[in-house]
């Protein structure tokens, strides 16, 4: 079926969803509330000069005071977070990739331990809204989402744009439309500690991407146009000083650059156009890792020209140039860069065209651009397993937890999710968990990033389906599944979200979002239905699972 720019099946493995979003920081909180780890380490952990020493609990409490004062809006997340989190932020889920602009999609908030659906939030349209971004919750429990709406028969061409807000009880509670013709590419929100969002659309008419600033109560305070940037499927990411970071690629196929003020204007010294050393067309993947100082970016981009290769750059934000580049031949990036934990080491999944070729998580050293290990993913039938879009997590152990898809079975022509965890140090597989049944009448597909909670439990969606043998690739019964799995591979549970007949092809459903975790531990996660998937009629909708 089609979804964004590419086509893809159950079975299948040419298909690109984008997504997510990054951190919104506070530009005047310094490193009081940005920077914790600062105040911790040097004034209360007796590191630095005059420095006392407290315990704990006091440390925490300090941290919970500091939190409040510079958080404008008032929320317990104060309490929870700051003992844990090594930068301080007033939301518990404020980008896709969660706390942190590591991209590490980890918090410290324990999520569910048992899998109960609480309640699932209905778009209202009568035509096909498909979930373009995943969840984002604010410091209320307010969960931010877009949809784009098709009213022709082609959900590739959307004919509007909603940004949503629903209550933490599921009530929607409202829906802002963007201007004509403004489009999100699948990119999620950011919102910032006074519960502004900044969204990301693209238009047709005039070539331009356009940024969004988004009250909480669902007005517009501003809109500002890109006009360097021709399209943009990439995340939002706020840097450490509040510069709003939009990344796409312009009229001439060229890596680009934008950081904004929280007003709405320019920052000096960009649009940055990044261009590769090898490669004469560069295209930015997805949103920014960024170190914890704010000095570095660290982007994934692809070139076209003459065939996929894909590029990893690292970019100075001071000098607003370009570090070092590593390139990779034939494929594509699959995954926004992720930090390990000291930030020495940067992590991406990738691709290679055709699949006859196997498909690598690199870990490259961020002082040299040089690569510290290649992972190589299994081969069965011919085909190695693919990576979906934004597939990495770590664990605060440093494990690199990756989706895959792919065979499992010689001489069985079905599609099985995977979830693979990978050794920080080595990069050797420490456990595979297969989702799904071994058979020729099953199969599973994942196309959804996993979500870490605070006791290393991995949170991942995914697609179990029934086939005839005879036909592999048309499945007959979807069941859109929630597992739960520990840190050592083992199931702690599964849940059906949801499950169709598909009648013979007519009827769909899919996992359109990753899950994001609240405050509470309340995992959410968008699911669109297609009641007739050759006229893409349909609706979405938003569960919340505790």
């Amino acid at each position: 079926m089609p979804y964004g720019n590419f086509y893809y099946g159950k079975s299948g493995f040419l298909y690109k969803k984008m997504g997510g979003v990054g951190n919104r920081r506070n530009p005047s909180l310094g490193a009081i509330c940005n920077q914790p780890q600062y105040i911790y380490n040097k004034y209360i952990s007796g590191s630095g000069v005059g420095a006392v020493t407290v315990s704990n609990r006091r440390a925490q409490k300090i941290r919970a005071s500091k939190c409040r004062q510079f958080c404008p809006v008032k929320t317990n997340v104060c309490d929870i977070l700051p003992s844990i989190t090594p930068y301080q932020i007033c939301s518990p889920h404020p980008q896709f990739g969660g706390l942190y602009n590591n991209q590490q999609r980890r918090t410290p908030i324990v999520s569910s331990q048992q899998g109960n659906i609480l309640w699932e939030g209905q778009s209202t349209s009568s035509l096909v809204t498909i979930s373009t971004s995943s969840p984002i919750i604010a410091n209320d429990g307010t969960i931010y989402i877009g949809y784009n709406v098709s009213e022709g028969d082609d959900p590739e061409t959307p004919t509007s744009q909603y940004f949503t807000a629903f209550n933490s009880d599921g009530t929607a509670k409202w829906a802002l439309q963007l201007d004509s013709g403004d489009i999100n590419e699948q990119a999620s929100s950011a919102i910032g500690p006074d519960g502004t969002n900044y969204f990301v659309a693209t238009n047709d008419s005039d070539n331009f991407c356009y940024l969004y600033a988004i009250t909480s109560s669902g007005n517009k305070k501003w809109r500002f146009a890109l006009t360097s940037c021709y399209n943009t499927s990439a995340s939002i990411t706020i840097g450490t000083n509040g510069e709003i970071f939009v990344c796409g690629y312009n009229s001439s196929f060229e890596s680009i650059i934008y950081a904004v003020s929280e007003y709405g204007y320019v920052l000096s010294g960009y649009p940055l156009t990044i261009t590769s050393d090898s490669y004469p067309e560069s295209v930015i993947v997805d949103g920014p890792a960024i170190s914890s100082n704010g000095s570095t970016l660290y982007l994934c981009a692809y070139s076209y020209s003459g065939g996929n290769n894909g590029i990893l750059y690292s970019i100075n934000t001071i000098t607003k140039s370009k570090i070092w580049e590593f390139d990779v031949d034939e494929g594509v990036p699959q995954s926004r860069p992720a930090l390990s934990n000291d930030e020495s080491i940067v992590y991406f999944t990738f691709n290679t065209s055709g699949g006859s070729q196997p498909n690598s998580l690199f870990a490259v050293y961020t002082s040299s651009g040089t690569t510290k290990w290649e992972y190589n993913t299994s081969s069965y039938n011919g085909t190695y397993d693919t990576f979906p879009q934004d597939s990495i997590a770590i664990g605060s152990d440093g494990t690199i937890y990756c989706v895959t898809n792919g065979g499992i079975v010689i001489d069985n022509n079905n599609n099985y999710g995977k979830l693979v965890a990978i050794d920080p140090s080595s990069g050797a597989e420490k456990w595979t968990y297969l989702f799904g049944v071994i058979s020729e009448t099953t199969g599973s597909f994942v196309d959804t990033s996993p979500v870490i909670g605070g006791d290393d439990t991995i949170y991942v969606g995914v697609e179990i389906y029934d086939v005839l043998s005879s036909d592999p690739g048309s499945p007959t019964s979807i069941y859109l599944t929630m597992y739960a799995i520990t840190p050592e591979g083992q199931l702690k549970w599964k849940k059906i979200t949801s499950s169709v007949n598909t009648s013979g092809g007519t009827v769909d459903i899919e996992y359109s979002t990753s899950p994001a975790i609240g405050l509470d531990g309340t995992i959410y996660i968008g699911v669109t239905h297609y009641t007739d998937s050759d006229l893409y009629v349909g609706y979405s909708k938003l569960y919340a699972i505790n």
